[in-house]
């Protein structure tokens, strides 16, 4: 039945796409060597020929192979020519491919930047949702306070003896970063919660 709700049955993962960016990088790379030892070669042609018309214009006219060395020179790079366009095309296919592999890539890692901070939102809804009184907020937000320092603390001590940043470390801490979430939701939030005598207050004229 649809509902109207949005489904996706596959977790997004860019591994897939980032490997296949490296591989096209990586042919591209392979092509544009082999362009490389082609101009390499078309210049070393060029060089060679240039020797051998020094060498033809030292000798009697009548005996002059200037036409022949200028149609083998012309043959030679010619065919030179020939492969550098192939290899061309190839590098612009290619070219083109990492720019839609790129795009795809920036706009999926758009679509799981916008996810977690979805995911940020409805978490800290949940988080309020579960207060319904001044006191309850007062206590969540002095128990997380104290659960933050003592683990900053500890963090202190491990980082010290471990040679290792402090701040990496409690980065890197999925526990430390949740409290730090549910502080940031708690200190940032314009609710304003009743007392818990005004809800009782309440309930009794219900």
């Amino acid at each position: 039945m649809n509902d109207g709700s949005i489904r996706i049955g596959t977790k997004l993962d860019l591994s897939g796409l980032k490997q296949e960016i490296k591989a096209l990088e990586k042919e591209l790379k392979t092509v544009q060597k082999e362009a490389d030892k082609l101009t390499a070669k078309e210049e070393k042609v060029k060089e060679t020929f240039s020797a051998e018309r020094e060498i033809d214009s030292q000798v009697d006219k009548r005996y002059s192979h200037s036409d022949e060395i200028d149609k083998q020179e012309a043959q030679a790079l010619a065919q030179i020519t020939a492969q550098q366009e192939e290899l061309n095309q190839k590098i612009q296919e290619y070219n083109a491919m990492l720019d839609q592999a790129n795009a795809k890539l920036q706009q999926e890692q758009a679509i799981l930047a916008a996810s977690k901070e979805l995911d940020g939102a409805i978490k800290s809804e949940a988080v309020l949702d579960k207060i319904t009184t001044q006191e309850q907020y007062n206590s969540l937000l002095e128990e997380t306070q104290a659960k933050m320092a003592a683990i900053e603390d500890r963090a202190r001590q491990i980082a010290d003896a471990n040679g290792v940043s402090y701040e990496a470390l409690l980065a890197a801490n999925p526990t430390y970063q949740k409290l730090s979430d549910t502080m940031g939701v708690l200190t940032s939030t314009t609710r304003e919660f009743k007392s818990e005598a005004e809800e009782a207050g309440e309930k009794a004229q219900k």
